[in-house]
């Protein structure tokens, strides 16, 4: 419980952006397979529809965000 509301307390408070981006990158893998196996479940058109939004919220991130070489 104290690690999640730690990782919560960081990323509501914004303080620590790349950190909050790091706590988050190291915990994706814990939700593809389940999201991958949900949009199994719906129809084609409907996962269109949510991929094609993925790729919106994708398009807008990088166009906001900074990427260092």
């Amino acid at each position: 419980l104290a690690w999640l509301l730690s990782i919560f307390a960081i990323d509501l408070t914004g303080l620590l952006p790349y950190e909050t981006a790091r706590l988050w990158l190291f915990l994706q893998p814990l939700i593809v397979v389940p999201a991958g196996l949900q949009l199994a479940r719906f129809r084609p058109r409907e996962g269109s529809w949510i991929i094609a939004m993925q790729a919106l919220i994708v398009l807008v991130l990088r166009s906001k965000m900074e990427f260092f070489p």
